[in-house]
């Protein structure tokens, strides 16, 4: 079976990065990469971005010694230029995450940017 393997990476105010994958299940095609690109926030840099807590995901600071409010934030980059489609579900990363399928992580992630990504 056939993986999507996107490259995920938590940085903190200190700049402190935390590198991991997402491991969806199924190919995504280029036409849904444009898609979940609409949908994430941006960081101003270009790199997309998402909560992974409000997608039911692990936050990766809570891994690093938990949260820290003088630096620590709820966003993650998403490096969608990045995307490998792999046979087997092999992952590398300190933090390997699996929310479902292509097509089910595309719809939670529009339903996220619809609802301003639970800001206040």
């Amino acid at each position: 079976m056939q993986h999507t393997h996107i490259p995920v990476m938590y940085r903190d105010g200190a700049n402190y990065k935390s590198y991991g994958t997402m491991v969806l299940e199924g190919a995504i095609s280029p036409a849904q990469i444009v898609e979940l690109r609409r949908y994430l926030s941006e960081n101003g840099f270009g790199t997309p971005q998402f909560k992974p807590l409000a997608l039911g995901m692990a936050h990766h600071a809570y891994g690093e010694g938990g949260w820290n409010d003088d630096h620590d934030h709820p966003w993650h980059d998403a490096f969608l230029d990045d995307i490998e489609i792999v046979e087997g579900p092999q992952c590398f990363g300190d933090y390997i995450e699996r929310p479902g399928t292509v097509d089910e992580f595309i719809a939670a992630v529009k339903k996220q940017s619809e609802s301003g990504w639970g800001e206040d």
